[in-house]
């Protein structure tokens, strides 16, 4: 089965048609959480060959699992794949303030990143205050401020969506302060 899993990822990566029946049964294996690690290949499938009528099934991920790796596909899926991010406002800004069963912050760098993404064409102050608050505390590992950073920095429209590299972000003499203004005013303005 692992190997089949393996060729329909490959086939709904590149595009191809995955068919109803191997959807179907892909689905069925998400919704009942079985295949051990195949669970993250099938959901990543769902991903790719699914669409946001299997937001209920995946959200569940983002909701309520206890895995990062899998709850971080899932809020991939939802707001990268499918363009939902807009309904899940408050799990980013949550999974952005950490969660104690994200240990190696798997799903809070993706939480980041997804919120810089999000903030470039949306308003929320909450959102960017957290994001803010992470790329301010020094106590937190360097992969995260800089990733935090780069949110800002996609947020406030300094960088290119998608673009940058974390070895490209010296916390100590590469921070454009500009980033920071500009997400300090943002937080300070007024509703519009």
């Amino acid at each position: 089965m692992a190997n089949r899993l393996t060729q329909l990822l490959e086939q709904s990566i590149s595009g191809e048609q995955v068919s109803k029946e191997d959807l179907s049964e892909v689905v069925d294996m998400v919704v009942e959480r079985r295949g051990g690690k195949s669970l993250y290949t099938a959901l990543h499938i769902l991903g790719h060959a699914g669409n946001p009528s299997h937001e209920r099934i995946v959200r569940e991920f983002v909701v309520s699992c206890d895995n990062a790796m899998l709850a971080r596909l899932a809020l991939q899926i939802l707001c990268n794949y499918w363009g939902l991010s807009n309904k899940y406002v408050d799990e980013i800004r949550r999974f952005v303030q950490g969660v104690a069963w994200d240990g190696d912050d798997d799903i809070r760098l993706a939480a980041l990143s997804i919120g810089g993404n999000y903030l470039h064409d949306n308003e929320d102050k909450a959102l960017l205050d957290a994001i803010l608050a992470v790329f301010r505390d020094g106590s937190q590992r360097a992969i995260v401020r800089q990733t935090a950073y780069l949110a800002l920095m996609e947020a406030t429209g300094r960088r290119e969506r998608g673009t940058g590299l974390l070895d490209d972000v010296d916390l100590e003499s590469g921070v454009d302060e500009s980033v920071i203004a500009e997400a300090l005013r943002r937080i300070n303005a007024p509703w519009s």
